[in-house]
């Protein structure tokens, strides 16, 4: 058993679209429990925004300078209130790695340099509210 295993469900006999249903119905009374606080939420976030707003389009203004300066500059600066790294510009390289493997049929000896890792099963489960 790995750390990803949940291990045996004695309840894996149940019907999913009844534990589904039950789920939907759980996630609509905690919505309908807290709707008063996300009402408050969202009055607060715009109050927010319209204090943020002018220093957000200075901070965009100032960001956009220091990124024009690095590029300009090619170098990176490090000083106590931050850093502001310059990154080159290079060449991403892909493969094919169904092309490839083609390939190596006949040439077995580039195998040895392929890595492959497991990825466990998952499931995703969304709600239509």
């Amino acid at each position: 058993m790995t750390e990803y295993d949940i291990g045996p469900a004695p309840e894996l006999e149940m019907d999913a679209e009844v534990e589904l249903m039950r789920l939907r119905d759980l996630t609509v009374e905690r919505n309908q429990a807290t709707a008063w606080i996300r009402r408050e939420i969202a009055c607060l976030q715009d109050e927010l925004k319209e204090i943020e707003s002018p220093y957000t389009q200075e901070i965009t203004k100032q960001t956009g300078l220091i990124e024009r300066i690095l590029m300009t500059q090619k170098k990176s600066v490090h000083c106590d209130v931050g850093d502001a790294v310059y990154t080159k510009a290079y060449d991403r390289i892909t493969w094919d790695d169904k092309e490839l493997l083609k390939w190596a049929t006949t040439h077995t000896e580039v195998m040895q340099f392929r890595r492959a890792t497991h990825v466990h099963a998952s499931v995703r489960i969304k709600l239509n509210l």
